[in-house]
């Protein structure tokens, strides 16, 4: 049963979501994580829409329970040939 849709928007992993509707940010200037707040809209198990506060593009960390991922780490990706 489908109870609501929204199409063409940006979305985020629930994995990658941290409580109060954050994630992890990486910034390629500083190669450092910093945390980031959005503005969450409709979820299911495995995606919540973003609404404002991140944009398109933006390198989110998917593995939160990983040991040292927290704010202000510095961070090399494991997809660093990767294209965000």
């Amino acid at each position: 049963m489908e109870l609501a849709r929204s199409d063409n928007v940006l979305r985020v992993p629930t994995e990658a979501v941290l409580e109060g509707d954050a994630v992890f940010v990486f910034s390629e200037e500083t190669g450092e994580l910093s945390k980031q707040k959005f503005d969450a809209g409709l979820s299911n198990w495995n995606h919540i829409e973003v609404t404002g506060g991140l944009s398109g593009g933006t390198r989110i960390v998917l593995s939160i329970g990983r040991a040292g991922v927290e704010a202000g780490a510095k961070v090399v990706p494991e997809n660093a040939d990767a294209e965000p």
